[in-house]
């Protein structure tokens, strides 16, 4: 993992911002921006796959460390930031999506928190706690088609992500991608056709039709770059199920962010989390890409639990 420093050496507080599957972490700039403008030390984390110069697909999953391996690694870069905090200044881990659920996961890893203060969580996987989210996930993760050219993802993926109880889940769309799909989400470096849709309309589900469409066409063509990093995490990714969320809660404040338009499954898993002590904060005008959709709301919130400041970062 690389991590990006911003913001003055000597601040009151660090956060780590950790990004998800598919959305890179310069998803995350406005949110950094914001974060340094409150007086905070900001480690943006760039996970394996997502950096310039990442591994060809041809060399997938070989290359890509699995999700317990990403997990470590993200335990390492926490526990080193409480190391190099100056006067003892608090830890704050934050993530979005897949970002979040790597979070929790570390969270619960570095049980008790060493060094962490405190995560903020924006709508992670928590596994079968939430079975709506989870079958949704693991129906259209065994959806996934067989990658559109050699060298990625095995077309036996779908056998290797079951579904729950072995029963079938609607997509939350009917259908594939249509074939102008393609045309519609140019590569990188120019030109129309070659888009992954199998990837495109998983991402689609995972992030809700109306947040996938609103996406600029330039974000929706970084995000398709990662498209085989996307095939080789996700298996991990689904089959992440935390078994004693209860146990994070004493050591550490976990503070859990939900979108206000973002669906019923959505708010099942703040229900969960809740069940188990983390306190839910709805952000107004956001989906389940708070940090494109509402970037300085979610930064408010961040900074409010990094710096210990209820009344301003956590709205009533």
């Amino acid at each position: 993992m690389h991590v990006d420093e911003l913001g003055p050496p000597d601040a009151a507080a660090v956060v780590v911002l950790v990004h998800g599957v598919g959305f890179g972490p310069d998803t995350f700039d406005a949110v950094a921006r914001r974060l340094v403008t409150r007086s905070l030390q900001v480690r943006v984390v760039t996970r394996p796959g997502y950096a310039a110069g990442a591994p060809p697909a041809a060399t997938l999953p070989r290359t890509l460390p699995s999700f317990q391996e990403q997990v470590s690694m993200l335990a390492s870069v926490v526990t080193d930031a409480a190391a190099h905090a100056s006067h003892g200044r608090p830890v704050t881990l934050a993530g979005c999506s897949g970002g979040a659920t790597l979070a929790l996961a570390a969270v619960l890893a570095l049980r008790p928190a060493a060094g962490v203060a405190a995560a903020v969580l924006h709508e992670p996987l928590v596994g079968p706690a939430a079975p709506t989210l989870h079958a949704a996930i693991t129906a259209n993760a065994a959806r996934l088609a067989p990658p559109p050219r050699s060298g990625g993802e095995p077309a036996s993926f779908a056998a290797r992500v079951p579904h729950r109880n072995g029963g079938d889940v609607p997509h939350p769309r009917s259908g594939s991608e249509p074939a102008s799909f393609a045309a519609r989400v140019p590569h990188r470096n120019g030109g129309g056709g070659g888009a992954d849709v199998g990837v495109a309309d998983f991402l689609e589900g995972m992030v809700g039709p109306d947040s996938w469409r609103a996406l600029s066409p330039e974000v929706r063509r970084d995000v398709l770059v990662h498209a085989p990093f996307v095939r080789a995490e996700v298996p991990g990714f689904v089959a992440f199920a935390p078994t004693d969320l209860e146990a994070a809660t004493p050591t550490t404040r976990i503070v859990t962010t939900v979108g206000r338009t973002s669906g019923p499954a959505r708010q099942e898993v703040a229900d969960v989390l809740a069940a188990a002590g983390a306190e839910v904060v709805p952000i107004d005008g956001a989906g389940h890409l708070v940090q494109l959709e509402q970037p300085k709301a979610w930064a408010d919130v961040v900074a409010g639990v990094a710096l210990g400041d209820v009344a301003e970062g956590l709205p009533s």
